[in-house]
Parts: structure tokens; C-alpha cells; sequence
């Protein structure tokens, strides 16, 4: 090989090497931002999950709320017609 080839090949190699480079900080910047809408999802997700827990809460009580007036309904119902006897 003769200094004229191989100066190029350097320079093949360093062009490349900056293409690797570039490409490889896209990737990084892609990734980056992919990082972000999935911690922004996840966030969402957290937040929907509060919410449902609170109205399954509030659902659960108003079922043993009802519950006790079904309860207290008869409760008066029988008292009633023992008095009304």
C-alpha cells in the first residue's frame, strides 16, 4: 500500500466513524425521548389508577350503606306490622 491509499482509507475510516457517531446520538435522543412518553404514560396510568381506586371505595360504601337502610327498612317494616296486629 502506498501513503496515498492509505491516507485515504484514515479518511474513510474517520468519515465513517463520524456517520457511527451521528447515528449513535440519534438513537440516544430517540431513546431519550421514548424514556419520556413512557414515564409520561406511567403517570397517567398512576393517576387513573387513584381514581378508580377512590370510586371503588366510594362504591363499596355505598353498598354497605344501602345495605344498612335495606336492613333498617325492615327492621321498621316488621315492627310495624307487629303493632299494627
Amino acid at each position: 500500500m502506498v501513503a496515498s491509499e492509505v491516507k485515504e482509507l484514515a479518511c474513510e475510516a474517520a468519515t465513517a466513524t463520524d456517520d457511527i457517531r451521528s447515528k449513535i446520538s440519534g438513537v440516544q435522543e430517540s431513546t431519550s425521548e421514548t424514556i419520556a412518553g413512557i414515564s409520561g404514560v406511567a403517570s397517567v396510568v398512576n393517576d387513573v389508577h387513584a381514581i378508580v381506586s377512590t370510586i371503588a371505595a366510594s362504591i363499596a360504601k355505598q353498598s354497605r350503606i344501602t345495605e344498612e337502610i335495606a336492613i333498617n327498612i325492615a327492621r321498621a317494616s316488621a315492627e310495624a306490622a307487629k303493632q299494627s296486629s
